[in-house]
């Protein structure tokens, strides 16, 4: 089972990564600019990285554990400078419980609302002892939504893997991404009508439009090559209702803060957030249809 899911999704991988490679070229011929070191070639050489990362994650538990925490904690040191609230001692107590939260709902099996609720608790401590008056709210429900927003995801993500299959796990993954990158291509290129120009002022109805056909053109392909049945065709919606309301979510955060990307340091993105931020909300809808259908 392992070893076909090895073969399968490195075969979709690689597949995608040759087709939305042409696609870069002919894109960027198209409107006469260099291939090197474009945005568009740099989105598609941090997906290569990243891709194979997901697929060994998809095939193995402590690998996942491992990636998922890795990520929950970069995810919580970008949205502690976004935050304004956040000082360094919350951020560095964020970053802690990112770090332990993965291990701790995976390996041991502590309920992820027992995390949230411990996330709460110590999230008071400090502007009590330290009678913070004047911030000591505001630190308080920046450190709780930070936890909920970051880190919750990927301990949602990692249950999904385990209750249903990491073939389901790596779909979901490929989805998002497929939608993200169609989404970046078509908008760019066809985008004229805003949807939410105060949030994320490059969303566009064709980009949106992009969204759908990558999720839907994901989960199909998925489906068709055999790494899930075709119960599972209702990722396609949420990957695409997730992926758009993540990346207005993830704006609103810069937006408010002021900046253009959460961080610098991933080409062709600005930060983890800014290549993930789908995944934030896709999360726990993933998690809702479970939960009410069996993902059935």
């Amino acid at each position: 089972m392992i070893m076909a899911l090895v073969y399968q999704g490195a075969s979709t991988l690689g597949a995608a990564l040759a087709v939305s490679g042409v696609s870069i070229v002919a894109v960027q011929a198209a409107r006469r600019r260099p291939i090197l070191g474009s945005t568009l070639s740099l989105r598609w050489l941090t997906w290569a990285i990243l891709a194979p990362l997901w697929l060994i994650a998809a095939t193995w538990g402590l690998g996942r554990v491992g990636l998922l925490s890795l990520f929950a904690v970069i995810a919580v040191l970008e949205f502690s400078r976004l935050h304004p609230a956040i000082v360094r001692f919350d951020r560095w107590l964020l970053v802690g419980l990112a770090a332990v939260s993965l291990p701790l709902s995976a390996l041991f099996g502590v309920n992820p609302i027992a995390l949230i609720a411990l996330v709460t608790l110590t999230s008071l401590v400090a502007p009590l002892v330290s009678q913070d008056v004047v911030n000591g709210p505001d630190r308080i429900g920046a450190v709780t939504v930070g936890y909920v927003l970051m880190v919750l995801p990927f301990i949602l993500l990692d249950g999904f893997a385990t209750q249903i299959s990491g073939a389901a796990f790596f779909t979901v993954g490929f989805a998002v991404a497929l939608s993200d990158v169609t989404a970046f291509v078509v908008g760019s290129t066809m985008g004229k009508r805003r949807v939410a120009a105060a949030l994320s002022p490059n969303k566009t109805v064709a980009g949106v439009v992009g969204s759908v056909i990558g999720a839907a053109a994901g989960t199909a392909l998925a489906i068709v090559v055999g790494i899930v049945d075709s119960g599972l065709w209702w990722l396609a919606p949420v990957v695409v209702v997730g992926a758009v309301a993540g990346d207005l979510t993830v704006s609103l955060l810069k937006r408010h803060r002021g900046v253009k990307d959460a961080a610098s340091w991933l080409p062709g993105f600005g930060g983890l957030l800014d290549r993930v931020d789908s995944l934030l909300v896709v999360a726990f809808l993933v998690f809702v249809v479970v939960a009410v259908t069996g993902g059935a």
